[in-house]
């Protein structure tokens, strides 16, 4: 027997008020075990408590730890300027001026050798960015062909393969482009299946997919008035 367990005894028997102690090596061992115990349980909910707090502190200094910001893409682009019915329907709105990519006429159209139902037009596309832009887009932008406001003649279809397109900072680049010039079912205003004689407005539009990932990217045009023969 220690000291400290003799004098555990003895702080014992003072708490029960004797006077006397008589002293057995199993009892009194059986006593300190149990008074340890007690303390032991003590001291571990004391440390529980300890890292609790600690763990709280740690989370009120550090909140984000652990989390991580989402890469931002390339250009990104707002809702489109300019809203395009179905045949039939109203053609409203304008191009974007602060679009990612912007596109303008260079010329008027010009027949197809052969046919009646088509004819080119040769449109400008501008990287407006200042990034250089590696871009996947078809041969052919879509013309959309309107009259007093409503749409009489929708796109060709398409069936160019895609092209890969690079685009410095403030390049631009020739995009010779389909027009459709048969009227579509809903042209109540025409008759006849090619459109007639007379002053028309066309609109384009192009989608461009980044090929190293990223949003896409629309480049509208429009609206240029045009003298059908």
């Amino acid at each position: 027997m220690t000291s400290k367990d003799l004098k555990d005894l003895l702080g014992a028997v003072a708490d029960e008020g004797r006077e006397t102690v008589a002293v057995d090596e199993q009892q009194v061992a059986g006593r300190i075990k149990s008074r340890r115990r007690r303390q032991s349980v003590v001291v571990a909910a004391a440390s529980v408590g300890t890292a609790a707090v600690i763990a709280a502190a740690a989370v009120a200094i550090v909140p984000n730890l652990g989390t991580e910001q989402a890469p931002v893409a390339g250009p990104r682009q707002a809702a489109t300027g300019v809203a395009i019915g179905g045949c039939g329907e109203t053609v409203s709105g304008e191009p974007r001026a602060d679009a990612p990519l912007t596109m303008s006429a260079v010329t008027g159209v010009k027949p197809v050798s052969g046919t009646t139902d088509y004819a080119t037009i040769d449109l400008v596309v501008t990287n407006t960015t200042q990034q250089t832009l590696h871009l996947s887009t078809g041969r052919s932008a879509a013309i959309t062909v309107a009259q007093g406001g409503k749409v009489v003649a929708t796109p060709a279809p398409a069936r160019d393969a895609a092209v890969q397109l690079t685009l410095l900072p403030g390049e631009k680049k020739t995009v010779t482009s389909t027009v459709g010039l048969r009227r579509c079912d809903g042209a109540t205003t025409q008759t006849g299946g090619r459109l007639a004689a007379g002053g028309y407005q066309l609109y384009a539009t192009q989608k461009f997919n980044p090929t190293e990932g990223g949003e896409v990217l629309e480049a509208q045009g429009g609206p240029w008035t045009v003298e059908l023969k």
